[in-house]
Order: structure tokens, then sequence, then C-alpha cells
């Protein structure tokens, strides 16, 4: 490849930023194909499934869109926030975890209460 380090170096740079986008449109999509349940016309009982066996990715890519996509939902920032680059998936992973882990600590700690 005949191309100069400064040039070179844009390409990437345009190329990472285009991939943020398409990344949120990806997940704008997995999230209308799990509201409509269209893994299921694929013969998957999951969505996971469907990200693994239809769309190939592995398993814990599959995993990060998802949680990624589900926080979304909730706080609709994070897209902005994934196309602008100041958050990634395993950060936005890793804050559903938590956010789903709290809910469900919440959720025990009022059965205990009562």
């Amino acid at each position: 490849m005949k191309i100069s380090t400064h040039d070179l170096h844009q390409k990437i740079l345009k190329l990472v930023s285009a991939e943020k986008k398409i990344l949120v449109a990806i997940l704008s999509h997995l999230e209308e194909i799990n509201r409509r349940k269209l893994f299921l016309e694929f013969g998957h009982d999951s969505l996971l499934k469907y990200c693994v066996k239809e769309l190939g990715y592995s398993e814990s890519a599959a995993f990060r869109r998802i949680k990624a996509l589900r926080l979304s939902q909730v706080v609709p920032e994070v897209a902005q926030a994934i196309e602008e680059g100041s958050l990634n998936l395993s950060q936005v992973a890793t804050a559903q975890s938590l956010f789903e882990q709290k809910s469900q600590d919440d959720c025990n700690q009022g059965y205990k209460e009562r």
C-alpha cells in the first residue's frame, strides 16, 4: 500500500468515525428486531442467538451490543456518547450490568423488608 503516513492517519480517523455511526445504526436496528421479536422468525429463541447465528457476532460481541441497546432504551444519550466516542461498547455493557445488578438488589431488598 503506497500511502503517506498523514493520509493513512486521516483515512483511519474517518473510518473510525464511520464505524461509530454504523454501530449506533446497528444498535437501533437490533432494538427494532428485538421489539418485533423477529429473531423468532429465523428460528432463534433469543436476540443473542440471532446475533451469533445470523449476524456472525461472537457471543461476547453480541452480548455487548444487546447490553448497549438496553441501556440506550433507558438512557437515550448513550447512543450519542457512543457515536461521539466518549463511551465504547465495553463501558456501556458494564454500566448496563451494574444497573441490572442494582435493580435486582433493590428488588431483593424490597422483598426482604416485607
